[in-house]
């Protein structure tokens, strides 16, 4: 590393936040797309949104990259720390940063090579262009290449729509016979099509076009622009019918009346007559363009469900998975979607299957359950993806046939599959608990040991039968169960000290060592957490359980002034120390200071999620919590000692 990045500088001299390596490598797969700018345009607002979101992990690496030496990377990064600033202002302090990133994408306008300008005037059509560019765009519509003309009429779009010009460009754009240029102005019309009329019959006149590849943005643009593109349906009902079209392109006609009619009547007597096509492509996009609709009535429901057993296996999964995109409404068509696992299925069939199963959720468990019962060899690892899917409420559907099941095999069946949930078996754990404390076949205690190590923190809650195997058990029992502890950590010390007091006397010979090394674990701990005033922690306690305690009971976040003024009430209650103290201004200093010392951070600030934890945060939480309970308890022995 040199010397200038080990001070926090960029090569260019300008000072940078520190950059984290997964931030870094985050941003860096993300730049790795600018060789490929069709995946850009159409993927933008997905991967967008979901850098958004991790904004204040991955800003320094997107403004450290504002110096990379390849100039594509530099304007990507460039244009979304634009786009940052512009959707979500709050995440992004630095606003020097964010002008010279309007400076690299200006500048880059004024390339002499045509690829350099292309690229730029490609990457402002996905975000408002910077005010000052606006001269620069206006000269390049009159460029003698004609692509540079369309992509800077569409950067200009963002900013000022109303050129005559700008449109005309646009227009003759769209029945452009190279798909990526009618990509560019379908995407434009789209955006414009959201305010007026115009636009979206522009597209709908260019479905004429007999380029089949510059007809697929244009019914792209038409469904994203969905009820609003109505003035479009009996265009894209006509392209539907036309028998001289691309069987795929039709399909993609059939989704797009579909995304037009949403929350209407108006497109199902054409999807349902396209059902009975012979083309499976036509089949498959009435299929998605019905579920699109969200009116889908109980005999359309039916007619999707006979699908299942097409003769051609892409009808097959288009309709398991339009059943899926139901959810609980599709729980009357889990029998004709189990009735299909008696027969083999392909890969891409099971996992429709699965996905579809696992999203109608708890009704469907009864019928998977039976196919575990029935030993259906062929069957079983769709059941257990279905379960999978559901997550925890899979992990309740399987803790409610655990307390009932009577077959030793299905019991161990049930038991692996709560283990392949792992973390969000959690509300499983419990019932797992009792089958421990009560069976004696140690290999059924093997699995559930097995089980409810696999979820996690929610272990905790299994403490009392887990010592009990440990002193109890075969020897490779009790080191399994004692393994299972020893992963709970320290903070598991105080339930097993009081699950000890129920232990017989003969049976807790092998604790005796137990103790003292999960103690030993608590090293880790105190390494972390010694440095740190014991008022900080206790601060960040304080305010982490108020916080957690609101969110659970679905009260509103409250203010570090409210929280003070609960500091005797806290008190009183035992929840904090008798000698701590904050005001309403330490509070929130007090968890500033943490956040730099431990860096990380309390709040994810996700928009509608105000008042919760990150997931660090409350990691976190639970080690604070076990490091002051032992240091208290040394401290209480070395008093004894005194």
């Amino acid at each position: 590393m040199s010397a200038e990045r080990r001070a926090g500088k960029s090569p260019t001299g300008r000072r940078t936040s520190i950059v984290w390596s997964g931030a870094r490598k985050v941003v860096d797969e993300f730049l790795e797309h600018v060789h490929d700018p069709g995946w850009l345009i159409e993927q933008w607002p997905r991967i967008g949104v979901e850098l958004e979101n991790e904004a204040e992990d991955v800003l320094p690496a997107l403004v450290e990259s504002l110096d990379d030496p390849e100039w594509r990377r530099r304007t990507l990064a460039a244009q979304f720390l634009l786009r940052v600033a512009r959707l979500r202002p709050e995440k992004v302090e630095d606003r020097a940063a964010v002008a010279r990133a309007s400076d690299i994408l200006t500048e880059e306008l004024r390339a002499a090579d045509v690829d350099r300008c292309l690229w730029a005037c490609l990457l402002l059509t996905e975000g408002a262009a910077p005010a000052r560019a606006k001269p620069r765009l206006r000269r390049l519509m009159d460029h003698p290449d004609d692509r540079v003309r369309v992509c800077a009429a569409a950067a200009l779009s963002t900013i000022d729509a109303g050129s005559a010009t700008l449109i005309q460009t646009l227009r003759r754009a769209l029945r452009d016979e190279r798909p990526e240029i009618v990509l560019v102005a379908a995407k434009v019309f789209a955006r414009l099509g959201v305010h007026s009329a115009e636009p979206v019959e522009e597209l709908a006149g260019a479905l004429a076009n007999e380029n089949d590849e510059c007809v697929y943005p244009i019914l792209l643009a038409l469904a994203e622009l969905g009820p609003q593109a109505h003035v479009a349906l009996d265009a894209v009902r006509d392209f539907l019918s036309d028998r001289t079209r691309s069987l795929a392109l039709r399909g993609r006609a059939a989704r797009t009346i579909g995304c037009i009619t949403r929350d209407s009547d108006d497109g199902l007597g054409v999807l349902s007559r396209a059902l009975s096509s012979d083309a499976w492509e036509v089949v498959v996009g009435a299929i998605e363009g019905l579920v699109e609709t969200g009116r889908a009535t109980a005999q359309i429901v039916e007619r999707i469900e006979g699908l299942l057993s097409s003769e051609h296996e892409e009808v097959q999964i288009a309709a398991a998975l339009a059943l899926g995109r139901l959810g609980p409404r599709a729980a009357t068509s889990v029998p004709a979607l189990v009735s299909r696992l008696k027969d083999r299925v392909s890969p891409g069939l099971g996992t429709a299957l699965a996905r579809t199963l696992g999203g109608i959720g708890p009704a469907a468990a009864p019928a998977l359950l039976d196919i575990i019962r029935r030993h259906d060899v062929q069957a079983i690892p769709i059941a257990s993806a279905a379960f999978a899917q559901m997550g925890s409420k899979g992990a309740t559907a399987l803790a409610e046939a655990l307390k009932t099941e009577t077959d030793e095999w299905g019991r161990a069946a049930f038991v692996a599959l709560v283990r392949e949930l792992g973390s969000e078996a959690g509300e499983a754990v419990p019932v797992l608990a009792t089958i421990l404390a009560e069976t004696e076949d140690e290999e059924l205690a093997a699995t559930v040991l097995a089980a409810i190590d696999a979820t996690g923190r929610a272990a905790m809650q299994a403490v009392p039968a887990l010592v009990a195997w440990v002193g109890k058990g075969s020897d490779e029992l009790a080191f399994a169960a004692r393994r299972v502890l020893r992963n709970l950590g320290p903070e598991a010390t105080q339930a097993v000290e009081e699950a000890l007091a129920d232990i017989p006397a003969d049976e807790r010979e092998r604790l005796e060592g137990f103790l003292p090394q999960a103690d030993d674990g608590l090293d880790r701990l105190f390494a972390k957490f010694d440095g740190v005033n014991d008022t900080l922690l206790w601060n960040f306690v304080y305010v982490a359980d108020i916080l957690i305690e609101h969110e659970r009971a679905g009260r509103k976040p409250v203010g570090t002034k409210r929280m003070a003024e609960m500091l005797p009430e806290r008190r009183e209650q035992g929840a904090i120390p008798a000698n701590f103290a904050a005001a309403e201004r330490t509070l929130g200093l007090n968890i500033k200071k943490l956040q730099g010392l431990l860096r990380f951070r309390v709040q994810d600030n996700i928009p509608g999620r105000a008042g919760h934890l990150t997931p660090e945060a409350r990691a976190l939480l639970v080690e604070v919590k076990a490091y002051l309970r032992a240091k208290a308890q040394r401290q209480r022995r070395v008093n004894r000692i005194d």
